[in-house]
């Protein structure tokens, strides 16, 4: 992604194959600025769906393995 500073909180985004509002386990959050890329943004998650990983050139179980590791190296 781009160097852009974020101005907004950021959200725990989920990713996974449930649908809105169903439970979905922390292996499946990314995070997200909650305003621009999470939620309301004109390419933001929700209104994407989907199409949001091929828009923003991601590959998501890679960004999801990625994390995973960060986390468990911080966490010792």
């Amino acid at each position: 992604m781009n160097n852009v500073i974020q101005t907004s909180s950021t959200e725990a985004a989920h990713v996974g194959e449930r649908g809105i509002s169903q439970k979905c386990p922390d292996e499946e959050t990314i995070p997200l600025c909650g305003f621009e890329h999470h939620r309301e943004g004109k390419f933001s998650a929700h209104k994407l769906g989907k199409l949001f990983w091929t828009h923003w050139g991601l590959d998501k179980e890679k960004l999801l393995a990625e994390l995973k590791q960060q986390f468990e190296k911080e966490q010792g």
